[in-house]
């Protein structure tokens, strides 16, 4: 049975619960504020996609990672920051340098808007997870399959050619 005693231990508690689970969780997750797209949260998987540390948090998404200035990323966070709208995208391509090399990684992402008690959007919640293996597995199965539709097409001309073929 629950009492008011345990519900005022569990919501004074609750915050910090939340904030652990979200700081281990195995995707990334970032919290940006404002049009500037200030990062006031991010949790360890996201510093590990972005080859970052703790540091991040406090300043802009450009400031971090000036590479995204000419893709939609920025963008399509302010507009969920304007309009509220959820956006959700399923292998988006995103350019970011790691450690001084560029990388090419695929991205599943939600990006949710936060509002505050009043209801006013005040930043955009992100949760993403790097797809970047399934999407190379999937360029590479495609590739398979055209390579062996040309092997079945040359093997058919072979035969067509030597009047070759099954025979019962």
């Amino acid at each position: 049975m629950t009492t008011d005693k345990n519900l005022d231990t569990y919501h004074t508690r609750l915050p910090n619960i939340l904030d652990t689970a979200l700081l281990t969780a195995p995707i990334p997750i970032i919290i940006f504020e404002g049009m500037e797209l200030k990062i006031s949260f991010a949790n360890d998987s996201l510093f590990e996609v972005w080859g970052k540390d703790e540091s991040i948090v406090g300043r802009t998404l450009l400031e971090v990672l000036p590479e995204l200035h000419d893709q939609p990323f920025p963008e399509l966070l302010r507009e969920v920051l304007r309009t509220g709208v959820t956006h959700t995208n399923s292998e988006a391509l995103a350019s970011v340098v790691k450690k001084g090399v560029r990388e090419e990684i695929y991205f599943d992402f939600s990006y949710s808007a936060v509002r505050c008690p009043l209801g006013n959007i005040i930043g955009v919640l992100v949760i993403a997870k790097d797809v970047t293996d399934r999407v190379r597995a999937k360029e590479t199965l495609q590739a398979n399959k055209v390579a062996l539709a040309e092997t079945n097409r040359r093997l058919e001309m072979a035969l067509a050619a030597g009047n070759l073929g099954y025979y019962e």
